[in-house]
C-alpha cells in the first residue's frame, strides 16, 4: 500500500464541480428556477424534485424532471398530452432568462474554498473545474466568484463538449487544459449522482473521484 506522501505526490490537479460544491451551497440558484417555470405552468414539483437531476447539462435536467412519473402525470392532466421536445426548449428558454436574473448573488465560494485552493496549489496541483452550466452562464458566475477570490486555471462548460455529465468529456477536455496525463493524477470533486458518474466514466484510465458531502444542507 501506498503511503500518504507517495499517494499526494502522484496528484497534479484537482477538478472542482461548480454549483454547490464551490459556490452556491444547496444549488439555490438552478433550483429555485426550476420550480418557477414549472409553476408558471401551473405544476408544482418539489424541491427534492428540482434536486434530483442536478449536475447535469440543464436542458437535459429539465427533460429528466419531465420523465419522472408524478411531473410527467401532472403534465398530462395540465395540458392534455405528453410532455415533448418543444415543451421542453420552452421550458429552457424560461429558465435561461430567469436563471440570468440571479446567477450573479450565487456566486460566493462556500467556506474554506478560497484557503483550499491556495494550499493546493502551494503543493504544485492545479485547480480545474467543470459544471453543468452554460459558457454564457458560468461566466457570469466566475466572473463573480474571482471577486471573492477564487479563480480555477481552467473552466469547461458542458455546452462546450459532446455531451455533459454523466460522461467524461468535461474531465478529458480539463486534462488537456492543465496538461496533466494520465488521469490517474486527477482528483473529481463533486456533489451530485452525475458529478460521480463523470468520474466514475474516467475510471477505466484511473481517475479519481470524491463526492462532496452536504451534511445538513439547507433547503
Amino acid at each position: 500500500m501506498e503511503s500518504t506522501n507517495e499517494l499526494n505526490g502522484r496528484v497534479q490537479a484537482v477538478i472542482f464541480d461548480w454549483a454547490g460544491t464551490t459556490v452556491d451551497y444547496g444549488c439555490f440558484a438552478p433550483v429555485q428556477v426550476f420550480v418557477e417555470v414549472f409553476s408558471i405552468r401551473g405544476i408544482d414539483i418539489t424541491i427534492e424534485e428540482a434536486r434530483k437531476p442536478m449536475g447535469l447539462l440543464k436542458i437535459d435536467h429539465i427533460r429528466e424532471l419531465l420523465k419522472m412519473t408524478r411531473i410527467s402525470n401532472l403534465w398530462v392532466t395540465a395540458f392534455g398530452k405528453e410532455p415533448n421536445e418543444k415543451d421542453v426548449n420552452a421550458l429552457y428558454r424560461d429558465f435561461e432568462d430567469l436563471l440570468f436574473k440571479v446567477l450573479q448573488n450565487y456566486a460566493k465560494p462556500v467556506p474554506g474554498l478560497i484557503e483550499l485552493v491556495s494550499s493546493l496549489r502551494q503543493q504544485g496541483i492545479k485547480i480545474g473545474s467543470t459544471t453543468g452550466y452554460t459558457r454564457e452562464m458560468i461566466d457570469v458566475v466566475a466572473g463573480e466568484a474571482k471577486k471573492w477570490g477564487y479563480q480555477p486555471d481552467s473552466i469547461v462548460a458542458s455546452s462546450e463538449v459532446p455531451t455533459g455529465r454523466p460522461d467524461p468529456w468535461m474531465c478529458f477536455q480539463t486534462a488537456i487544459n492543465l496538461q496533466v496525463y494520465p488521469l490517474s493524477k486527477i482528483v473529481k470533486v463533486g456533489d451530485t449522482i452525475s458529478d460521480i458518474k463523470e468520474g466514475d466514466s474516467c475510471w477505466n484510465v484511473d481517475c479519481w473521484c470524491i463526492k462532496r458531502r452536504q451534511r445538513n444542507r439547507p433547503f
